[in-house]
């Protein structure tokens, strides 16, 4: 188990599905959409991501290098980050303490593509190695993927449009 990992303590399938049981840690995730009525997300001193991002810049590259090791490991033992963005991460500002949680969404690798060709190659675009290849926004990018027909993937309208391209990047069809 990586050091950073929240630990599981149990497991069991019930009922109503299969169940996993965490070790409560201490933190604020980076993405408590439960706030964002309270105050808006990345500009309030209140929000979690703010707080982080004006921590020392020794604690802010600290925290990203852990964040790098725990994918290493990730990948180490065949595994892939589908879905990892700041709703994953909490970080305790009192201890400066990472955890990473909600590791749901990874896959073995190497996992293939099944959506339509259109949109791969979109997808491929937006990760190529040449930086003067990707598209230069997020609108760009929507833009080229509704094009090819990215919405009409998955009949998935309770989802928001991240979660829509997260799951076609990753080739997975909503369960």
């Amino acid at each position: 188990r990586h050091p950073v990992l929240v630990k599981l303590i149990d497991q069991c399938d019930t009922p109503s599905g299969f169940t996993a049981l965490f070790e409560c840690a201490d933190g604020d995730c980076l993405h408590a959409h439960w706030n964002f009525a309270r105050y808006p997300k990345y500009q309030h001193p209140q929000c979690p991501s703010y707080r982080l991002r004006n921590l020392p810049i020794n604690l802010r590259l600290d925290t990203l290098h852990q964040i790098f090791e725990f994918h290493e490991y990730v990948a180490q033992k065949g595994y892939v980050a589908i879905d990892f963005y700041d709703g994953c991460i909490m970080y305790d500002f009192a201890t400066d303490r990472l955890t990473i949680c909600d590791v749901d969404f990874y896959e073995k690798a190497p996992f293939q593509w099944d959506g339509p060709r259109a949109l791969y190659y979109v997808a491929r675009r937006a990760v190529s190695p040449e930086r003067e290849a990707r598209y230069q926004s997020i609108g760009e990018f929507i833009e080229e993927w509704e094009a090819a027909g990215g919405w009409v993937v998955d009949p998935v309208a309770k989802l928001p449009k991240m979660a829509v391209i997260r799951m076609a990047i990753a080739g997975k069809r909503h369960r």
